[in-house]
């Protein structure tokens, strides 16, 4: 029996992306965390914001608005074609201040034995920073880097 086009290529489209977080668009606002990297390895993005806070695969949400809302790779059936990981604050909900953040690979005996990864800093939607670097089995988290947030005065926001 053949199948009609017309139902294959949404039903192959469909059991591409199935469980893909990355199907969702992620969320922007004041500033927003992304990474980005190949392959099906599980890299997690952490971010610290100024209280302390952190933000990471275990505690996806803070009190100030923060939240993991895309978190690509974490189970066999949540693999994506162009995997990514984004923190992000609403607008009007981030403070000022340093933020940390880093990768840290997850480890498991098909791990691959380096994955190299983008980090991009937006406000709003523009990327105004990016960093690059590379996870492995024997270097399992990245170097930690900073990004100082201030807040600009908009329309009508002296």
């Amino acid at each position: 029996m053949k199948v009609p086009s017309r139902i294959f290529v949404p039903f192959l489209f469909a059991l591409l992306f199935t469980g893909c977080a990355s199907t969702p668009r992620p969320g922007t606002g004041d500033i927003s965390f992304r990474l980005h990297w190949q392959g099906e390895e599980d890299l997690d993005l952490h971010v610290e914001e100024p209280s302390g806070a952190a933000i990471y695969f275990m505690h996806r949400k803070t009190e100030s608005g923060g939240e993991l809302d895309v978190d690509c790779n974490s189970a066999p059936d949540r693999i994506c074609w162009a995997p990514i990981e984004n923190v992000y604050w609403p607008v009007g909900k981030a403070a000022e201040g340093s933020y940390t953040y880093w990768v840290e690979m997850f480890q498991h005996p098909q791990a691959q034995p380096a994955v190299p990864f983008t980090l991009e800093v937006l406000l709003g939607k523009k990327v105004v920073h990016k960093e690059t670097g590379t996870v492995s089995l024997m270097e399992t988290s990245s170097g930690k880097f900073q990004f100082r947030f201030q807040r600009v005065p908009g329309p009508g926001r002296g």
